[in-house]
């Protein structure tokens, strides 16, 4: 399994590797913004609720394919990531050819990986028998991570999966005020966290952040 565990700016693997393009973002946030959006989920740790995964039409908690807590209402701070967020879409949408779908509707929300957590391979990408024809199509996923220093957890890297059977995956690691992103329809996990504490504090946190195609409202 290769493993990135450096900051880098990279558009992804090399071209060797059979992987959708992906793109890092070091310090994205920067200190004070990171450190607000933490000491905000502490402080809204009473109104996270378990995370659903989609199973046809129905949303549903499965812990077996998802353990998480999520947090929807996130009060200032869902504008100040949509707004970062827009900013960035034309650069990657040409960067992963995404150049003629404008963008949508963002949807975030927050989530806390605590001991034991994980999300089983899956995509981002909702089939036509899984969302309301009005939704749109996710078009790009992006991942922000964020935790107390010194980290409390172990664990918990995004693993990219390649496109051809056999090939190695790539590990990406949760490092604090990173921002990744790559094609909803990029086939990826939440490898399982290890959290000694059990305080959610310690929790591996990351925002979740999907643009839609503008097909939509």
């Amino acid at each position: 399994m290769t493993t990135l565990a450096d900051a880098t700016t990279a558009g992804g693997p090399p071209a060797a590797a059979p992987f959708l393009p992906h793109h890092i973002v070091p310090d994205w946030l920067g200190a004070e913004e990171s450190e607000g959006l933490l000491s905000f989920a502490l402080a809204h740790e009473a109104a996270f609720q378990p995370a659903l995964v989609v199973q046809g039409m129905a949303r549903t908690v499965n812990n077996a394919v998802r353990s998480a807590l999520v947090l929807k209402e996130l009060g200032p701070w869902k504008p100040v990531l949509r707004q970062r967020v827009r900013r960035l879409v034309p650069e990657l949408s040409t960067r992963f050819g995404l150049s003629a779908c404008p963008a949508g509707r963002i949807e975030v929300e927050m989530a806390a990986h605590g001991d034991g957590a994980h999300f089983n391979r899956h995509i981002d990408t909702l089939t036509a028998g899984s969302r309301p024809i009005t939704q749109g199509h996710r078009q790009l996923s992006l991942i922000y991570y964020f935790h107390r220093r010194p980290r409390g957890f172990s664990g918990g890297a995004l693993r990219y999966y390649p496109l051809v059977p056999g090939a190695a995956g790539l590990d990406i690691s949760p490092e604090h005020d990173r921002l990744l992103a790559f094609p909803s329809w990029a086939p990826h996990s939440v490898e399982r966290v290890s959290c000694p504490s059990g305080h959610f504090a310690d929790s591996r946190f990351a925002m979740n952040i999907w643009v839609y195609d503008g097909t939509a409202p």
